[in-house]
């Protein structure tokens, strides 16, 4: 559900807003002849680019695009980076998410000094990857924002950031985290006064009050949120209110009221030109209308969300149209092709782990498959959909389960009040009984009572037993909780350590950083360094994954920064040699029986930035490199994989690790002259050794070189996304069986 008015008041309000914002554009405009410097002229241009931006993207892009030129002509690179964000931005709004990315890395990767902006630039990437449900990259990217804004005391922006992981915790059913992110971002943004950050925040606890049913008080909160976006004049935020009250109105059967309010956002967001709030709408008018059986408006809607979302790239949002149509077709009794339509729902959802999304459609399977009598398939999708609804609710659970131990308690009383009647009764009889009635009626009730006593004692036993496994229970949790604390602050450790994907050289040439690891902590890692005219740039992976071999990473991440500090130039296969003497004397390894083996396979690098002629030397780990043109082979340089304008050459490596090994050898140092378009390729065995595809089987090393080289045309940041799109398409419901990192180079 995304993001309720009158409709006259609402259209007074899109005339007086874009009135005012030509005004503002037409009295900026008159301005600019008159400005003589040339960078309050770039300042002022902006200012043009960005109010364009929420009506009139052409001339956003014009006027944006001449602050770039002139920003150039001046070399003033710090407007320059506002000028990229600016555009990011626009090509953003307009669908084209790669061009959108590109431009807030130029910024990423060039604006050293200008924290702020290279902040921004990290929001907007979250942002982007959010809509896009790339959940993990989206919360990397906000943190590395907030700690920016953090540290430049920007509150505003800081707050801002702390709302949008919020809307992500929710999206992945953690509604605890999502309010504590939300009651963070509200309490900063009333540290400094912000209204309008204030009712973002306000509205997401509506959104949180929605996903738990409590609809009255969802419906509360949106309301008070649309009073400030209208005061604000900010009309996107009040389409998204609008929208989210027309939900409410919808489920609590208002259907009258749902329609004018989606309809009313509608009028907005096609005001603005906003394609993502144009593909919300027209999803969820398709489910008012089904729910009122007007089916022709709303198979329209539903192709029209559906169309959107293709558009946008959207694999969330193509999703969610996949399961209308499920549910569409189940209406229908046509079974076969409701589970076709919810399963191509599956397979785009699944990857992206939102909770919501999947609890909701894998209900919607087990119901469908039990419809149709495939009673095997509803249980195994109806135990998924267990499974994810206990683990979002497992608050109202406890709750359930306390109101049914006081139900318990209080019957256990009102048994020993009846019995305590039975008693009083059974005494009043005996003055009519014989003595030996009395007697035999007495033996029976002392029974009745040891019986009832044993009973009761066994009723007291089982509850202090309970009692105890309850407490158990919370200990053995909190443990759990604080394990994973300490876990997660060990990831943060090495993050610190790990340079970022962002590298701070300006002369690394255009790359990627492919790093997903198995568990929160990983045992590859990759390390780089400049020093002269050179660039170091490894890979590596260590014995185990998870908390051991995150240990090993920062060992080694340590030993390689103090190898390389020193004032000689080493070759790889030298660094190779002493990283390897330093974690044999480290973890005091002599090769005896039954001592551990721990250590690294490593790929290492040094390019020289100026002749871009390369050195490499390898542990356990191979080289590629892939040329547009075929090359004389060398004894080192193999050719694997040729086309007719790709060619894959591999180097393969010594075959040894970087710990204690019986017949270690020094290693081997290879040299390569590179050429311009050549690329590159460093990574770990955990790409092509995941199990996965229609087979269960590995993925293996020569689909890994086809693979490449059919993205090698690509640009690197294409590459990657290809790269991470396989992996999640071939790993399917498996496992992920070990870190994977992937680093391509092009020169």
């Amino acid at each position: 559900m995304k993001k309720y008015i009158v409709i006259p008041f609402l259209i007074l309000s899109i005339n007086a807003f874009c009135i005012d914002n030509q005004e503002k554009v037409d009295s900026l405009i008159k301005v600019l002849p008159k400005i003589k410097s040339d960078t309050a002229k770039i300042t002022l241009l902006l200012n043009i680019a960005n109010t364009y931006r929420s009506f009139e993207t052409k001339n956003a892009e014009k006027y944006c695009t001449e602050a770039l030129v002139l920003a150039k002509k001046i070399g003033n690179k710090n407007k320059q980076y506002d000028c990229y964000v600016i555009k990011g931005l626009i090509n953003y709004r307009l669908g084209n998410n790669q061009k959108a990315v590109l431009n807030y890395f130029k910024v990423i990767n060039n604006a050293d000094d200008n924290y702020r902006t290279k902040a921004k630039a990290y929001l907007n990437i979250g942002n982007l990857y959010a809509d896009l449900g790339k959940y993990d990259s989206s919360i990397a990217f906000y943190n590395k924002a907030a700690i920016v804004f953090d540290n430049v005391g920007d509150k505003k922006y800081k707050a801002g950031v702390l709302n949008n992981i919020g809307t992500v915790y929710s999206d992945l059913g953690d509604f605890d985290k999502a309010v504590d992110y939300y009651t963070k971002a509200l309490k900063t943004h009333k540290e400094y006064g912000n209204e309008l950050g204030s009712a973002a925040a306000i509205e997401n606890i509506g959104i949180i009050y929605y996903f738990q049913k409590n609809y009255d008080k969802a419906l509360k909160y949106f309301k008070n949120a649309l009073v400030f976006f209208e005061k604000a004049g900010v009309l996107e935020k009040q389409a998204n209110a609008l929208n989210n009250m027309a939900s409410m109105s919808m489920i609590m059967g208002n259907n009258e009221t749902a329609i004018k309010h989606f309809k009313e956002a509608l009028i907005i967001f096609d005001e603005v030109d906003n394609k993502v709030g144009q593909a919300e709408i027209a999803h969820n008018l398709s489910q008012l209308y089904f729910n009122t059986n007007n089916l022709s408006d709303g198979l329209k809607s539903l192709d029209r969300a559906l169309f959107l979302y293709k558009e946008l790239d959207n694999i969330k949002g193509e999703g969610k149209c996949y399961k209308a149509f499920g549910e569409y077709y189940l209406k229908q009794k046509n079974y076969p092709k409701s589970i076709e339509n919810y399963l191509k729902a599956k397979e785009l959802l699944e990857p992206l782990s939102i909770k919501n999304e999947l609890r909701e459609l894998y209900k919607c399977l087990a119901d469908t498959y039990s419809e149709a009598k495939n009673y095997k398939e509803s249980s195994k999708y109806f135990e998924k959909y267990i499974a994810i609804n206990d683990s979002i609710f497992n608050t109202e659970k406890n709750k359930q389960i306390t109101e049914m131990q006081e139900k318990y308690d209080s019957e256990a009383k009102q048994q020993e009040i009846e019995l305590q009647q039975i008693e009083i009764e059974k005494e009043k009889a005996k003055v009519d009984y014989q003595t030996k009635q009395k007697i035999g009626f007495g033996v029976g009730l002392g029974l009745t009572v040891i019986l009832l006593f044993i009973a009761f004692r066994g009723y007291r036993q089982k509850k202090q037993a309970n009692n105890i496994i309850t407490y158990q229970k919370n200990m053995v949790e909190e443990k759990n909780r604080e394990i994973i604390d300490s876990i997660n602050y060990a990831k943060r450790i090495q993050n610190a350590l790990l340079n970022s994907e962002e590298h701070e050289s300006k002369h690394l040439p255009e790359h990627f950083i492919f790093f997903n690891p198995k568990d929160i902590v990983s045992g590859d890692f990759y390390w780089s360094f400049e020093k002269q005219d050179y660039l170091y740039l490894a890979v590596a992976d260590c014995t185990g994954h998870g908390v051991p071999g995150a240990f090993l990473t920062m060992l080694g991440t340590a030993f390689l920064n103090e190898i390389t500090a020193k004032e000689i130039i080493l070759s790889p296969a030298e660094i190779l040699d002493e990283l390897r003497t330093k974690i044999i004397k480290e973890l005091s390894q002599t090769g005896a029986e039954g001592e551990n083996k721990d250590g690294m396979d490593m790929s290492l690098i040094r390019l020289d930035i100026k002749t871009k002629e390369l050195e490499w030397a390898g542990a356990n780990n191979p080289f590629w490199l892939i040329k547009n043109k075929l090359e004389k082979e060398k004894s080192s340089l193999q050719l694997n994989i040729s086309t007719d304008n790709k060619h894959l050459y591999e180097i393969k490596s010594d075959k040894q690790p970087i710990s204690y090994y019986p017949e270690a050898k020094p290693f081997t140092n290879h040299k390569i002259k590179l050429e311009k378009e050549d690329s590159i390729y460093l990574f770990t065995d955990g790409y092509p050794d995941q199990f996965g595809g229609p087979k269960g089987k590995k993925f293996k090393y020569k689909p890994f070189k086809e693979l490449l080289v059919s993205l090698s045309n690509k640009s690197m940041g294409a590459q990657k996304e290809a790269l991470e799109n396989n992996f999640i398409k071939w790993k399917g419901d498996l496992e992920q069986i070990d870190d994977v990192c992937v680093i391509g180079l092009k020169i």
